[in-house]
């Protein structure tokens, strides 16, 4: 499947998914500053664009990463030249949350900010990031849905009409970056609490969202009748269970 271009300048092809990517960096850094000021954070401008540059660098080699060791091992270990193919596709949003956990890390201590402030601070640009992310699937016609006599199934090319799974992720996505702006703004959070419940919150509708988005076809459907991205958000929901404990009572107030 080819994947749709934005623009074509000489030998140079813009692909909407990397325009994606690029909106998604541009409004991280808007809405981030937004929440900055009003939380009167000491990140400047700079310290967001460092954590920008470091989380999506980091994003985006634990997603490839993890895509092919955990979804399709026996095709990148047989030729592990393809993983640095990624405008061939294949990306997690699990292992791009682990990857850009480290990318965080790293800006932390670049900036020397902590990581639990910078993390809090950043969840509504995270929220909104994937939701550009899943609409650039959308437009590529990957990640489809399953079967549907919905009327707004869609034919993604295979001449099947198919849940638009990919806009009910926006929909989540967006849902949840609105959501974690009010708690930002109208609760008082210890740092580090904020960005376990994020993490319990996006499993939660990810899992839910899994029932109406075909199984990837190199995995099906695995135990229990659940995809890969089920039973790795079942995994994603304890963890941010147990950052929300590890900062409500273990982590020393600032």
């Amino acid at each position: 499947m080819s994947i749709p271009s934005f623009v074509t300048i000489g030998p140079i092809t813009l692909h909407f998914y990397g325009l994606m990517y690029a909106m998604a960096a541009v409004c991280a850094y808007f809405l981030t500053r937004f929440v900055a000021r009003k939380k009167q954070s000491l990140l400047t401008g700079d310290n967001i664009t460092d954590v920008i540059f470091w989380t999506m660098l980091g994003g985006v080699i634990g997603g490839r990463l993890f895509y092919a060791l955990v979804y399709n091992p026996q095709v990148y270990l047989a030729d592990p030249l393809q993983i640095l193919q990624v405008w061939k596709g294949g990306m997690s949003i699990h292992g791009g949350l682990l990857g850009g956990f480290f990318g965080a890390l790293l800006a932390a201590k670049i900036i020397k900010r902590p990581l639990a402030e910078i993390a809090d601070i950043f969840l509504p640009a995270l929220a909104l990031g994937l939701a550009f992310g899943r609409l650039g699937n959308f437009v590529n016609g990957e990640l489809v849905g399953r079967p549907t006599d919905l009327p707004w199934g869609m034919d993604f090319g295979d001449g099947l009409q198919r849940h638009p799974s990919q806009l009910y992720a926006v929909i989540k996505d967006v849902l949840l970056c609105a959501i974690f702006l009010v708690l930002l703004f109208r609760v008082h959070w210890r740092p580090g609490v904020l960005s376990g419940l994020f993490l319990s919150c996006y499993a939660i509708l990810r899992f839910l969202v899994e029932f109406f988005r075909a199984p990837d076809p190199q995995l099906g459907l695995l135990a229990l009748g659940l995809s890969m991205g089920q039973w790795l958000s079942v995994v994603l929901f304890i963890v941010g269970v147990g950052v929300m404990t590890l900062y409500k009572y273990a982590m020393p107030r600032r």
